[in-house]
């Protein structure tokens, strides 16, 4: 159940996962991630730059949302979420800038690296500032091409909830 810890009022309940929903969330991500990798890096980098946008349009929501669940003063809640949407402003210009490097090689070789996302990544986050810590680690993730599975504290989840949903609806793929 979640608890506004400023007064002890009950926020909602909210269902706890077992290993199998992160087996389920973990396979969604899977589905997504190969769509999400294979969308040019520019196209990438334009969703990235939407979800801030949106985080903007929306920053009154969220923050009210993460000074309910955290019990942070409001405007210490709007600085989080315009920190989250500098996280995905920064990193939607970063996109379509990761690149391997040729290596000098003898001879008729050529040697390179290329830039590959991972695949699915893990994210664990903590109760004090979900959104900014969230953005941290999900926009440059995203940004490389790999899907995440968010797990927010279970303390204070409401405003990350939204933040997938504004995800998706930027254009990024469900899962």
């Amino acid at each position: 159940e979640g608890i506004n810890p400023s007064t002890g009022e009950a926020l909602g309940r909210f269902a706890r996962g077992n290993a199998q929903d992160i087996d389920r969330a973990v396979r969604a991500a899977r589905a997504a991630q190969a769509q999400w990798a294979a969308l040019d890096a520019f196209r990438r980098g334009q969703i990235l730059q939407r979800v801030a946008q949106l985080l903007r349009q929306h920053r009154e929501r969220l923050a009210m949302l993460d000074s309910l669940d955290v019990g942070k003063p409001l405007g210490s809640a709007l600085g989080d979420v315009e920190v989250c949407a500098r996280y995905f402003e920064f990193y939607a210009g970063l996109a379509d800038k990761i690149h391997g490097e040729t290596i000098p090689a003898p001879g008729p070789h050529l040697v390179y690296t290329l830039r590959e996302p991972y695949g699915v990544i893990g994210q664990i986050t903590a109760w004090n500032a979900p959104m900014g810590q969230t953005g941290r680690s999900a926009a440059p993730a995203f940004a490389a091409g790999n899907a995440i599975v968010i797990k927010p504290a279970e303390q204070t989840n409401l405003s990350i909830f939204e933040l997938v949903a504004l995800c998706i609806e930027a254009g990024m793929p469900p899962g």
